[in-house]
C-alpha cells in the first residue's frame, strides 16, 4: 500500500496493483487502486461457503442496507476482513427489501451499484485514516442520499480565491423525457418497471432503456432514480483548488468525499450573481503540481 500525505493528515491510501520499473531512468512506476476495488472480486460467499451465500435484506433503509452487503464482503473469517469503521447505522429499519440468491453470482460491488442506483441512492465513501498505534484504517460513510461533511467558504470573485480556472459546463445529450428499466427475463413476461411525466424543461419525446438485475419490486424505483437524473440538463461547474499558498492557506484536513463549498461569484457577462452549495464527489491531485487539486463537484 501506498499513502499520501497533505500536512500531516493522511489523504489517500493506495493498493498496489501493478509495478513497472525503467532501467534506463531508475523509475519505478506504481498503479494504485482504491480499497473499495477488492469488492469486484468478491461474491456472496467464498470458495468454501458457496452454500451459505444466499443474501436477504428485509427492511432497511437504503445507507444500512448498502452496509450489510459490505460487511457480506468481510464475512468469512481468515483475511476477509477488511480495516473499516462504519460512521453509518449498520441496521436502520426502511423501505428496502432484497433477496439475492448464490447462483446469480452477484458480486459485492454488483450489489453496491444495485442498491445505489435505487431512487435516493446513497453515495459512499471510504475515508483513510491512522490509528494512535499508527495503523492504517478506513472510516466508510454512506449517505441519505449524501454524505455529511465539513463546509469550506469558496467565493470566487475575490482577487485571492482559493478556486482557479472557473468554467462552467452546461450538457443535455443525456436528457430523458421517460426512462425504462428491464428485469431479468425473456419474451412478454419480462418485468421492467418506468418512470415519466416528471416536471422539467420543455422537450420532445426521448426515452431511454437499460438492463439492471434487481427484484421486480425495486425496478420503478430505479427507473425513478434515472429520471430525476436526466430530467433536466446537467449544469457543473470546474475549478482548480489551490492548497499549498501560504499566505492563503487552504483547509486541507478538511478536503474529502462529501465536503461542501459554500461557492459564491458576483456575476459576469454570462451568468449573473449567485451562491450555490457545491457537494464533493471526487477529486484527482498530480504530485507534479503539489499546490493543486482538481474536485469533481454537484450543486445541491
Amino acid at each position: 500500500m501506498i499513502a499520501e500525505y497533505w500536512d500531516g493528515h493522511p489523504m489517500y491510501f493506495g493498493l498496489i496493483k501493478d509495478k513497472v520499473f525503467d532501467f534506463d531512468t531508475n523509475m519505478l512506476e506504481l498503479s494504485t487502486v482504491t480499497v473499495d476495488d477488492l469488492f469486484s472480486n468478491r461474491y456472496t460467499f467464498g470458495v468454501a461457503n458457496y452454500d451459505d451465500g444466499d443474501l436477504s435484506i428485509e427492511s432497511q433503509t437504503l445507507r444500512a442496507a448498502l452496509v450489510q452487503v459490505l460487511q457480506r464482503g468481510m464475512a468469512w473469517g481468515g483475511t476477509w476482513p477488511l480495516p473499516f469503521d462504519f460512521v453509518s447505522p449498520t441496521v436502520e429499519g426502511g423501505a428496502f427489501s432484497q433477496d439475492w440468491k448464490r447462483h446469480d453470482w452477484k458480486r459485492i460491488s454488483d450489489l453496491v451499484k444495485i442498491i445505489q442506483s435505487q431512487d435516493g441512492g446513497p453515495d459512499l465513501a471510504f475515508v483513510p485514516k491512522v490509528t494512535a498505534q499508527s495503523y492504517a484504517r478506513w472510516d466508510v460513510h454512506t449517505g441519505s442520499p449524501r454524505i455529511d461533511g465539513p463546509t469550506i467558504d469558496l467565493p470566487v470573485s475575490v482577487r485571492r480565491s482559493l478556486a482557479k480556472g472557473v468554467r462552467l459546463k452546461q450538457a443535455g445529450g443525456d436528457m430523458a423525457s421517460g426512462t425504462m428499466v428491464r428485469g431479468e427475463g425473456l419474451g412478454k413476461g419480462r418485468p421492467y418497471g418506468w418512470a415519466g411525466f416528471m416536471d422539467g424543461p420543455a422537450m420532445v419525446v426521448r426515452d431511454t432503456a437499460r438492463d439492471m438485475v434487481a427484484n421486480d419490486a425495486n425496478l420503478m424505483s430505479i427507473a425513478q432514480g434515472d429520471l430525476k437524473r436526466l430530467r433536466s440538463p446537467t449544469e457543473q461547474y470546474e475549478y482548480d483548488l489551490v492548497v499549498g499558498d501560504a499566505s492563503n492557506p487552504f483547509p486541507i484536513r478538511d478536503l474529502r468525499l462529501g465536503t461542501r463549498f459554500n461557492f459564491r461569484h458576483s456575476g459576469n457577462a454570462y451568468r449573473a450573481a449567485e451562491s450555490q452549495t457545491h457537494y464533493l464527489v471526487a477529486m484527482a491531485h498530480d504530485t507534479s503540481n503539489p499546490h493543486i487539486v482538481n474536485p469533481e463537484v454537484q450543486p445541491l
